[in-house]
């Protein structure tokens, strides 16, 4: 029910500090030990022991960019000394300090060692490390510099003889570059020799749609969505599995193109598109499904139920789906939970509790823990039946910690993300605060609180601010206020409930203390 977080920007994740590194004079360096330091790196094997020296380093920040200034120069050297490991932990340990230029020289590294090693695993990581850091490039409004790299990366997979097929997320990083330089004419000119003889090609037409989507060239770009996705089907090289992800982005990436194309004014154009495609095939669900997300993008809850209701009959007559991934009950479970998920906002609390109601009863369900969270946070939120909400949500948590135990018998799990659910402890916190068992509410809030991807949501933390204000711990609330309205948010309701806090915390401190919060709020942004 509650949707912490967003897509991409995982990329958030590893931002963690933000000031440049501050480079050392190379004989002061070597005298304090730091090449010695950087060398000892590269005997640092094995997943756990490299995540545990990124994690040291990152903890230690004015440390690490010393250190970093003295490797960087030795990265650049014409033996350069790192191997896969250490330039691997240095890499990581600049981009969470976003020393970006320090990051590209390592991740630059990791994929030379890499394809001596020829190990395909490195080399995806390398060239992953390189795409965070031309995004971030981007993100920083950097892009001459990020068209630069990604140039000399294309270069880079050329020499590594990397298929065209791989290149294109780099190609449209470039080329998105271009397009926010103002260099339309050269970005045209490029996707035309790159679209040339490749005209049924999906992945080539993906990076069209989404330069096209760039350059406000909103009709094109859908049209060019709309026209890859049965190329996404048709394609006998995929297996079935990878066709139903791929396709499912393309439609995720068409609605966001209608999405833009209205925010930017064009609402009447945009929307003549979407009926006209709609109607084009009237019984085809997975086309009111674009139309649902286009709505839920918009905020625009009634007409996405109505959207996702119409999706459910047009699923019981699809006669292609069938028992496994892509049987009715398994799209009709996910158009009911994402039902209720927008009766919520509508605040239509008893059709949402009703809904997922229905999803637990149906065979198979009932051991679901997004299913038994969900409820179980609606009822207690709503001040109903606390006690069997608070079983609920304790089963979701058990239920995901037996899910996670299969996962790491079978190695699919890392360790980072062993961890109970940041949403599941703050819906238990919730319940607890609701049954005025503060102190354990407390803990369990904590607990969520502790996790730096979804805990540090305005909802986590306005839940806990409410445990310290019935606790009596006025100054812990301050803090915790300060650092929820220093979230970046991005919906009406966490722009509400953000609203909401601002005016909670004028209620706790002083006038002239408000006034200084706020300016050393601005001053972070």
């Amino acid at each position: 029910m509650k949707r912490f977080g967003s897509l991409w920007l995982a990329l958030a994740l590893v931002v963690l500090a933000m000031q440049p590194t501050v480079r050392a004079d190379d004989k002061k360096a070597d005298k304090s030990g730091l090449r010695d330091k950087a060398l000892a790196l590269n005997d640092v094997t094995g997943e756990e022991p490299i995540r545990g020296e990124i994690k040291a380093l990152v903890d230690d920040p004015q440390a690490a960019k010393k250190l970093l200034a003295v490797a960087v120069p030795m990265a650049k050297e014409k033996d350069q000394p790192f191997n896969y490991n250490g330039a691997f932990i240095l890499a990581n340990t600049a981009l969470r300090l976003k020393d970006l230029e320090a990051s590209r020289t390592f991740f630059w590294v990791c994929a030379e060692q890499a394809n001596l090693l020829q190990s395909s695993t490195k080399l995806g990581q390398s060239y992953t490390g390189l795409e965070i850091v031309i995004q971030l490039l981007q993100q920083d409004k950097k892009y001459e510099a990020s068209a630069k790299l990604s140039q000399e990366f294309l270069e880079m997979m050329e020499k590594h003889n990397i298929v065209q097929e791989a290149r294109g997320d780099v190609i449209f990083l470039m080329l998105k570059a271009w397009v926010k330089e103002g260099k339309i004419p050269e970005a045209n000119k490029m996707l035309d020799g790159y679209l040339k003889g490749h005209e049924n090609d999906w992945r080539r037409l993906k990076v069209k749609a989404e330069v096209k989507q760039e350059m406000e060239e909103f009709a094109e770009a859908v049209r060019t969505y709309e026209d890859l996705i049965p190329k996404i089907e048709k394609d006998g090289k995929l297996e079935k599995a990878e066709k139903k992800i791929y396709t499912e982005e393309g439609r995720l990436l068409l609605a966001s193109a209608f999405i833009d194309w209205i925010k930017k004014g064009k609402a009447v154009e945009a929307n003549k598109m979407l009926d006209s495609y709609l109607k084009s095939q009237e019984d085809d669900w997975q086309r009111v499904k674009v139309k649902a997300q286009v709505k839920l993008g918009l905020e625009d809850y009634a007409e996405a139920a109505r959207a996702y209701e119409a999706m459910i009959p047009l699923i019981e007559k699809d006669s292609k789906l069938k028992n496994g991934d892509d049987s009715k009950k398994a799209q009709k479970d996910d158009v009911l939970y994402r039902l209720s998920n927008v009766y919520i906002e509508l605040d239509q609390v008893d059709k949402a509790i009703e809904a997922l109601q229905t999803l637990l009863a149906e065979k198979g369900n009932a051991d679901n823990p997004s299913y038994n969270n969900d409820l179980g946070y609606v009822l207690a939120d709503h001040d109903r039946e606390l006690d069997n909400a608070e079983k609920m949500i304790r089963k979701a948590l058990d239920d995901d910690s037996k899910r996670r135990e299969k996962l790491r018998k079978k190695n699919l799990l890392s360790p980072e993300n062993d961890h109970d659910s940041a949403a599941y402890l703050d819906s238990l916190g919730w319940v607890l605060f609701k049954k005025k068992n503060y102190p354990e509410a407390k803990k369990y809030l904590l607990l969520a609180t502790q996790d730096k991807e979804e805990g540090q949501h305005v909802e986590i933390l306005d839940h806990l601010v409410d445990v310290y204000l019935a606790m009596g711990e006025k100054a812990e609330a301050v803090a915790v206020l300060k650092t929820a309205l220093a979230q970046e948010v991005t919906t009406k309701r966490e722009k509400d409930r953000q609203a909401k806090m601002k005016k909670k915390l004028g209620e706790l401190v002083s006038k002239k203390a408000l006034q200084e919060i706020q300016q050393e709020l601005q001053e972070k942004e």
